[in-house]
């Protein structure tokens, strides 16, 4: 009998090992994580790759962090400018898959920095504070439209209290 699918979405540079640890979680729970690593990220426009491996799954669970990560290379057309961790909730949503959303507190253990997130892949950048704002601002957009759009949430104070509420 195969253990359900749970795709495990987060902005990589904030939350690998977060990801990791669910992923752990979820398996002594009798589920198949399913993550960035197993995939990969092949270069060009990612979302035909997700769009397959979140079809393959029963739900979605999202660490909702403070970073935008990394977008596809055009607007999307069902849901406008997002990043791909955004357009993987959206995306699920949209599948009727069932969907966890933890909001993680600044006290989670991250990866990078905030400070060293979502700069510029182009050092040479003329504007790489500006850059940041911005995506910054999506992200906090979005997080707003989450907590307000009628979708259950959960907060987590720290990584241990994120992994209980995986748990849970």
């Amino acid at each position: 009998m195969n253990s359900p699918a749970i795709f495990v979405s987060c902005v990589s540079p904030e939350f690998r090992t977060t990801r990791d640890l669910v992923a752990h979680a979820l398996t002594r729970l009798g589920y198949t994580p399913i993550t960035q690593e197993i995939f990969g990220t092949e270069p060009g426009d990612l979302r035909q790759v997700l769009r397959d491996k979140i079809d393959g799954c029963h739900g979605l669970i999202q660490i909702v962090g403070r970073a935008y990560g990394a977008e596809p290379p055009t607007v999307d057309a069902d849901f406008q400018r997002v990043s791909y961790t955004q357009f993987e909730f959206l995306y699920a949503r949209k599948r009727d898959l069932k969907t966890w959303l933890i909001f993680a507190a600044d006290a989670c253990q991250r990866d990078k920095s905030l400070e060293q997130l979502d700069l510029p892949l182009n050092g040479a950048h003329p504007d790489p504070a500006g850059y940041q704002a911005e995506r910054r601002r999506l992200q906090d957009d979005y997080r707003t439209a989450r907590q307000n759009d009628g979708h259950l949430y959960h907060p987590a104070e720290n990584t241990h209290d994120l992994l209980l509420r995986v748990e849970q």
